[in-house]
């Protein structure tokens, strides 16, 4: 202790004669690790509204082409644009007779309404979540108890 009654040394640890590291440094190596042993799953919980508006925007731009190339005389680029947006954000405008569509494209709409459904969504974060918890239960139970 120095005068002030403070422990100047009670942040720094000593590793075995080398030179000494401070609580911060301790805590980011252990921070890394847990990362690297966390996996994917951790890392697209940590983003997920990084990766929820990437999927989003992919999910729109490929729905536009798919419509697109599937009624080439009926939907310019614009209005297969349009539907692929309305079908995945779930708004039901429609810039064309949607009736008047092929099969193929009532089915790929359909199927864009599904893949960008919230309830679908919502459950990603979860079974991600759950499957953290099973392999950190793993890690903690070791291979000597794999049962």
């Amino acid at each position: 202790m120095d005068s002030t009654g403070d422990d100047s040394d009670s942040d720094v640890f000593s590793t075995s004669g080398d030179e000494p590291v401070s609580k911060d440094s301790r805590l980011s190596v252990a921070i890394r690790v847990a990362n690297r042993s966390m996996g994917i799953g951790m890392m697209v919980l940590r983003n997920y509204r990084t990766w929820y508006t990437a999927y989003i925007v992919l999910l729109m731009l490929v729905g536009a082409l798919v419509l697109a190339l599937m009624d080439l005389d009926g939907l310019s680029p614009l209005d297969a644009f349009f539907l692929s947006v309305s079908a995945v954000s779930m708004t039901g405008l429609s810039p064309v007779d949607f009736e008047a569509r092929p099969w193929p494209v009532r089915l790929a709409t359909g199927m864009l309404i599904v893949l960008g459904s919230p309830m679908l969504m919502s459950l990603i974060p979860v079974f991600l979540r759950l499957r953290s918890l099973q392999s950190e239960k793993k890690e903690k139970d070791g291979p000597d108890r794999g049962g």
